[in-house]
């Protein structure tokens, strides 16, 4: 994450490419090389950043978008999301 400049950038980006993907969290904040996103009023997940924002644009980047993950569990879209971050070597 070497090219964000600040906490408040690196949040925007992913709400933004969340939105773009038809994901909606009730909340995501950055907290150091972590996103915390509230999945329900009780509950929340930690990520990493990076294998987080990685995914997010490969996935906008790609032809599969939300076709693939529209029907998932917001939990399963993330974990996707991460995974693809994660499996690409982005970091």
């Amino acid at each position: 994450m070497e090219n964000w400049h600040s906490q408040s950038e690196t949040e925007n980006f992913i709400w933004k490419g969340l939105q773009g993907l038809g994901i909606t969290p009730r909340d995501v904040a950055v907290e150091g090389l972590e996103v915390r996103i509230e999945v329900t009023r009780t509950k929340e997940i930690r990520l990493p950043v990076w294998a987080l924002c990685a995914g997010i644009s490969e996935l906008s980047s790609s032809g599969i978008r939300r076709n693939l993950i529209k029907d998932w569990s917001l939990e399963s879209q993330l974990g996707y999301l991460v995974w693809k971050g994660r499996r690409n070597g982005h970091r």
